[in-house]
């Protein structure tokens, strides 16, 4: 996901990642919005994405303030972002 490589990439510098973990989290919304694939379980995969942008958005809420629990909530999020991207 384009999005992960920004967080990434913006963490190099520390600017602007409060703004890329907020698009991050939108990506998990429109990935949701668009349904659960084939083969995969729907509340699981449903769940996980929610989890997902949660996590997202509660990174980009607290960075600022708290750098190191925003990074570990971010940390997580993209963990978890492989069973996603296994499932498509």
């Amino acid at each position: 996901m384009h999005d992960i490589r920004t967080v990434d990439y913006r963490l190099k510098d520390g600017i602007g990642v409060s703004s890329a973990l907020l698009l991050l989290s939108g990506s998990y919304g429109y990935l949701s919005d668009a349904g659960t694939p084939p083969g995969a379980d729907p509340a699981s995969y449903q769940a996980r994405l929610q989890t997902l942008a949660s996590f997202a958005a509660t990174a980009s809420t607290i960075y600022d303030q708290d750098p190191t629990t925003g990074l570990a909530k971010y940390e997580v999020a993209r963990e978890q972002t492989s069973p996603i991207f296994d499932a498509l």
